[in-house]
């Protein structure tokens, strides 16, 4: 299974053992979710125009991410550049400890996955600014898209099913054909939306790399505009 720190990881390391395109045969998208930029209720906004606004009368404002170099933390510096703002990034080990102190209010601005903390919006312990999806969440139909305030910037967590490179296509073709007909077991359609995600299968097989190779490219610039330098 291949999800979005493999289209990272090429950015922020010198040396990767793979090629995320030429080393594997795709066969399908499993699944997607958005990331969701949350802030403590104690803070005077309640969307993404607010915060960008907030953030620019309050330069070097601290958010939370669960560590440096993921998708959440690279997705708030692609919010950062479009908007023309300065959030200090603070790293966590792990979503858990940041989303502790975005309760607790030590940091008063994070961005997470969805499914933590969807329980600390339904109690009020936390307010919802925007989901970075490319479109709404079913979860909180109600919370815009980071895109809907700033055009063409989104991030998702995703899941896909690779074969080793040079699988055959009779082998591909019919396991592209199981996964659509495993995703359509309600209990496996259940068990994804547990989780905060979205079952997504492709449409066909090279939809997958299709996906990749848009989403490799996106990394390398704001890896550099974090200031994180190749490992």
């Amino acid at each position: 299974v291949f999800l979005d720190s493999n289209t990272i990881a090429p950015a922020l390391f010198a040396k990767v053992n793979y090629d995320p395109i030429k080393d594997f045969t795709p066969i399908t998208m499993l699944a997607t979710g958005a990331h969701i930029v949350v802030a403590h209720p104690s803070l005077p906004v309640n969307n993404l125009k607010e915060l960008i606004d907030y953030a620019k009368a309050n330069p070097g404002t601290p958010y939370a991410s669960p560590a440096q170099g993921t998708a959440q933390h690279l997705g708030m510096e692609m919010i950062k550049l479009r908007a023309g703002i300065d959030l200090t990034h603070v790293p966590y080990k792990g979503g858990g400890q940041a989303i502790n102190d975005v309760v607790g209010g030590q940091v008063k601005v994070a961005i997470l996955g969805m499914a933590p903390v969807l329980q600390f919006l339904k109690s009020g312990q936390l307010k919802a600014i925007a989901v970075t999806g490319d479109k709404r969440t079913p979860l909180l139909p109600n919370v815009p898209t980071v895109s809907e305030t700033l055009p063409g910037v989104s991030t998702l967590q995703w899941f896909g099913l690779v074969g080793p490179a040079g699988l055959p296509q009779d082998i591909v073709q019919k396991l592209h054909r199981e996964v659509i007909a495993i995703s359509q077991d309600p209990e496996v359609e259940q068990r994804v939306a547990g989780v905060a995600l979205e079952t997504r299968i492709s449409t066909n097989p090279a939809d997958l790399t299709r996906f990749m190779e848009q989403d490799l490219p996106k990394w390398p610039p704001l890896v550099k505009a974090a200031g994180l330098k190749k490992e």
